[in-house]
């Protein structure tokens, strides 16, 4: 499905709204609580891309910005000088994230990211400085409780792509109940030779 918008710059806050309710019926909560299953795949929606967002200053801006308006909480990842590749701090504060909002009130969760990218993937950076099966296993892990989180969110996900989405970063697109793709949208699985990443529910 696809759907187009006019105006040359929206932002998901000003229709947020008309998918609230698209996405609590379509959510992995209600699929799951209908039929007893997870679903493997997300809506895919033509938008604009959204403005860039400023380059933040590592002193005053969290990994993850948070912003809440009439129950819609908007998550951004926000690392955009690493494309907002997943490293272990921004997985865990994502996930902090997640467990309170599931905690809360709120009605609809919108993942986005800074800069150029929606999310490059895992950290190879990261991931190389520590080779070890521990450190893998330990990180991998990690990764499996942040989507599982996603996926048991008692409020919907949507994710809102601009630029690329690869690796994990386009697994986490899959995960979330909704995706709102930008015409610069971008999705990616090329594998490395330093990391793979495959859930678990998706496996052989």
């Amino acid at each position: 499905m696809a759907r187009e918008y006019a105006a040359e710059s929206v932002d998901v806050n000003d229709f947020a709204p008309d998918f609230i309710g698209l996405a609590m019926r379509y959510s992995n909560t209600a699929i799951r609580n209908r039929f007893g299953a997870t679903p493997t795949s997300s809506f895919l929606w033509e938008l604009p891309r959204p403005a860039m967002t400023p380059t933040p200053s590592a002193e005053t801006d969290p990994i993850v910005r948070r912003a809440e308006s009439n129950g819609v909480v908007r998550l951004t990842l926000n690392r955009p000088q690493a494309r907002n590749s997943l490293s272990r701090a921004l997985m865990g504060a994502l996930e902090d994230a997640l467990d309170d909002i599931a905690q809360s009130d709120a009605r609809v969760v919108i993942l986005g990211g800074a800069g150029p990218a929606f999310c490059a993937g895992h950290d190879l950076k990261e991931i190389r400085a520590d080779a070890r099966r521990e450190s893998y296993e330990a990180l991998f892990a990690q990764c499996s409780r942040l989507m599982q989180a996603i996926v048991t969110l008692p409020q919907p996900v949507i994710a809102q792509i601009h630029g690329p989405a690869s690796a994990a970063g386009c697994q986490l697109v899959a995960t979330c109940d909704l995706a709102l793709a930008g015409r610069s949208a971008r999705f990616a699985t090329p594998g490395s030779i330093s990391a793979c990443f495959v859930p678990r529910r998706w496996s052989p």
